[in-house]
């Protein structure tokens, strides 16, 4: 099962959405930056002649969409804040130039993957010559970022300390007769994790889990938790009218944000819900969220069902629901807001 939620579907609303999120990274502006050189590089071009910079943003830019072979990486590179710095030089330029690179990829800032290659030039040294070495090192660093999995998003969790959602959730393998097909994570840990539950009777039939954290860069910790919830599905609920505008759809309505307890046992879970209802000319097509908050983490529970269908599924799962503990990204990430 492929982990990363690149992979997964999602038929809200009865449109064909990617689940994943698409940052300002996008294959036509990819995310790499001209850097400085390192301290070693530094002190070696000080009695040593090099010739420094000789690639910019735009020419790297242009040798990573010109290389066959990466195509898996410039999709990965624009679905999460990524950025890849290189540094480059060309040492003992006048007896035996050699290009250097120094290839760091981080997440946020937090470096993720550090990578020098070098490659000779040979006399003279023509920008031809550059270019060419230039494009077999970037291919070399595409084949090492391919074949490590450094884009994946366990590598990102494992990095920054994120949660681990594998080893450290509980969620149910059935609701009712649905039963768990996927489960992946957002290469955003800010996003945490989601899992996909299927009918076997009707292949439209779709009820996700998503499990992330509380963000403090949107809310504050002095927040009670109906507010959390009351905001947070508020905000969602501004996203579907405008995807759902966005999508020509006129007849449609969306119900208010509404607050609901759940019962079970000794416990009573509070949360909110709004359903979605687009009128197609044929049949009506509906989504439901239910949006709950367990420990540090938001728990949504989406389905393509009105909300009278999908309140028992919710009923059933939400209590076997276990989130894992505050990670030490979150907690680093709460001192810092």
């Amino acid at each position: 099962m492929k982990s990363n939620v690149s992979s997964l579907v999602i038929t809200s609303l009865g449109l064909t959405l990617f689940s994943q999120v698409s940052f300002a990274n996008n294959q036509s502006d990819l995310p790499f930056y001209a850097a400085s050189l390192s301290e070693n590089v530094s002190t070696y071009c000080e009695t040593t002649q090099c010739k420094t910079h000789t690639l910019d943003k735009n020419a790297l830019r242009q040798f990573i969409k010109a290389n066959e072979y990466a195509d898996d990486v410039k999709e990965a590179l624009s679905l999460s804040e990524y950025e890849v710095l290189v540094g480059d030089a060309i040492i003992d330029s006048s007896t035996s130039p050699t290009l250097v690179m120094e290839i760091t990829t981080s997440w946020r800032g937090i470096p993720i993957d550090d990578m020098n290659v070098t490659q000779a030039i040979g006399l003279p040294v023509t920008q031809e010559k550059i270019d060419n070495a230039a494009n077999l090192m970037l291919e070399q660093w595409v084949n090492h970022i391919r074949n490590a999995e450094i884009l994946d998003a366990e590598r990102i969790y494992e990095t920054v300390g994120a949660s681990d959602y594998h080893q450290e959730m509980t969620i149910p393998s059935t609701i009712g007769d649905f039963s768990l097909q996927q489960q992946a994570l957002y290469r955003d840990p800010m996003q945490g994790s989601i899992a996909r539950y299927e009918h076997p009777e009707y292949a439209d039939a779709v009820v996700d889990i998503t499990v992330y954290p509380v963000s403090p860069f949107t809310y504050t910790n002095t927040m009670d938790d109906a507010d959390l919830l009351a905001a947070e599905l508020s905000s969602e609920q501004l996203q579907v009218q405008a995807l759902v505008e966005q999508a020509g759809i006129n007849e449609y309505s969306i119900s208010d944000v509404k607050p609901l307890k759940i019962e079970q046992q000794d416990q009573v879970l509070e949360g909110y819900a709004f359903e979605v209802k687009l009128n197609t000319g044929i049949e009506p097509v509906y989504t439901t969220n239910y949006l709950f908050k367990k420990g540090d983490k938001f728990v949504k529970l989406s389905g393509n069902f009105p909300g009278m269908v999908m309140l028992p599924i919710v009923e059933q799962s939400i209590a076997k629901i276990e989130v894992p503990p505050e990670s030490k990204f979150m907690r680093s990430m709460r001192a810092d807001g």
